[in-house]
């Protein structure tokens, strides 16, 4: 919560802060998701599941690690922790 605690935002700076590190968390997130299964499956999402089932783990852990190193440097920036 970027609102509360001892070292208060404006408001106007919280809202565009959190919207800024969901936006731009979710995109790189999508595009590296997608990059990787698609390299993996070379786009045949529906012929065969189970080449589609072999590339959801790659593809999730590249989309945390492309969010993650901004989201990171965001929060620490502001002080802030995910717990």
């Amino acid at each position: 919560m970027l609102k509360f605690g001892k070292d208060k935002m404006e408001t106007k700076q919280a809202i565009t802060t959190a919207f800024n590190m969901s936006f731009i968390s979710m995109l790189a997130m999508e595009l590296a998701e997608n990059a990787v299964e698609l390299s993996i499956t070379g786009g045949d999402f529906v012929g065969d599941p189970q080449l589609a089932a072999l590339a959801l783990m790659p593809a999730t852990c590249a989309g945390f690690g492309a969010a993650f190193p901004y989201n990171y440097y965001m929060l620490k920036k502001h002080g802030r922790s995910c717990h």
